[in-house]
């Protein structure tokens, strides 16, 4: 329709021409140094135009000219940018799809034509370190520094990682402690590396400095870092055991919220059990219980008697009022029974247990109290029993032979 539009209206300025120059009989002499001329009007103004759209013609044909060398760099430049940028592409796509040989040779096909130098660089060395070949990985690395030697951090983070799966955790800490006091905020790859090298060097203190920004950059998901804060919590309780002013200090200043874990509240237990506290550790297993039922807690429970016991068979009464048919409960209940003298009731405690769920310990605890009422016979089956499901449970979590 438009090409329609265009040719009417060519059409109709044509014929408003051809009326014009047929009415117009006017003429023009021109005469220089005894030379006459005499043109028509409509000649004149047709040689005019003629002789400016030549004009025009010629000063775009000597410009070209003059720009053809600079018009034919810029085609080669765009023509090897594009070509950089395909291969780089193609490294990509062959990284992600395993294919780190394919990767390898066009990530250093696309950095010799000058696409991302640094980046293509970063990526010949991943995939070389996927192939096993550290030499030609390490290659890569200097060959990016002397080529881009402004990408310092990317290259640093890939060296740090490549240290951490050679597991050299203190090389890589060292670099990456380096590279987070060169910037101003570290990225989430950076965080991720420490966070793995502080773990692996057991610097528990620094894992619970970083965690919290890591979760908010979202470097970990919540449960992740709940597992790491857990994880630091038990180790850093398990390095001040041999201080208990230590300890209690650094108990104190865990969150309520992550004294309350069972796996936590395990730890700080055992570690105050080991200078006899019983009653600072049973108060922290009351605590992780009443938040969470844990049964795993109950043996540290039963471990060390309060010197008035009475407090403790009343609270583990009220659990079992709540858990009747808890195994582990009604073990602590016979041991806790057993150590206050109350023979019967221990007995019928532990029996109950058994019938829920047999195991060594109880077996174990329910010989002791055999000896105890002088039942020999009795107590040697217990004995006997006991190490059966002892030896049952060491052959069950033996690794097997090839």
């Amino acid at each position: 329709m438009k090409g329609l539009l265009w040719l009417i209206l060519l059409s109709a300025l044509a014929a408003a021409v051809t009326l014009i120059a047929r009415e117009n009989t006017g003429y023009v002499i021109l005469v220089a140094g005894g030379y006459r001329v005499e043109l028509s009007l409509n000649l004149l103004i047709v040689l005019l135009l003629a002789g400016f759209v030549g004009l025009y013609l010629a000063v775009r044909l000597i410009a070209n000219a003059f720009t053809l060398p600079r018009r034919v760099r810029e085609y080669r430049e765009r023509r090897r940018q594009r070509r950089g940028h395909n291969l780089l592409l193609a490294a990509l796509s062959a990284y992600f799809q395993g294919e780190y040989a394919r990767a390898e040779k066009a990530a250093l096909k696309a950095m010799d034509l000058g696409e991302a130098p640094a980046l293509c660089g970063v990526l010949a060395a991943h995939s070389a370190h996927r192939l096993r070949l550290p030499e030609r990985r390490d290659a890569h690395l200097k060959e990016t520094q002397a080529s881009s030697p402004e990408a310092g951090l990317l290259r640093d983070l890939a060296r740090a990682e490549f240290l951490l799966a050679e597991g050299d955790a203190t090389a890589a800490l060292a670099l990456l402690e380096g590279l987070r006091g060169t910037v101003r905020r570290p990225p989430a790859g950076l965080l991720a590396l420490a966070l793995e090298a502080y773990r692996r060097t057991g610097h528990w203190d620094e894992v619970l400095a970083l965690l919290k920004e890591a979760e908010k950059r979202q470097v970990l998901d919540s449960v992740q870092a709940e597992e790491l804060r857990q994880l630091a919590h038990i180790q850093n309780l398990q390095a001040r055991g041999h201080d208990r002013e230590a300890l209690r200090r650094y108990w104190e200043s865990i969150p309520a919220r992550d004294q309350e874990h069972p796996r936590v509240a395990a730890a700080a237990a055992r570690a105050f059990l080991q200078y006899k506290e019983c009653r600072a550790a049973h108060a922290i297993i009351e605590r992780s219980l009443a938040r969470q039922w844990a049964p795993e807690l109950l043996e540290l429970y039963a471990e060390c008697p309060e010197e008035d016991s009475t407090r403790q068979l009343q609270q583990a009464e009220r659990w079992l009022a709540e858990h009747p048919d808890d195994a582990l409960l009604l073990l602590a209940l016979g041991k806790l029974c057993a150590q206050a003298g109350l023979w019967g009731k221990a007995q019928s405690y532990l029996e109950a247990s058994l019938s829920l769920q047999p195991s060594h310990a109880a077996y174990l605890a329910l010989a002791g109290i055999q000896e105890r009422l002088d039942r020999a016979e009795e107590a040697r089956a217990a004995y006997r029993r006991s190490l059966e499901l002892a030896l049952e449970r060491l052959g069950a979590t033996a690794p097997r032979s090839l």
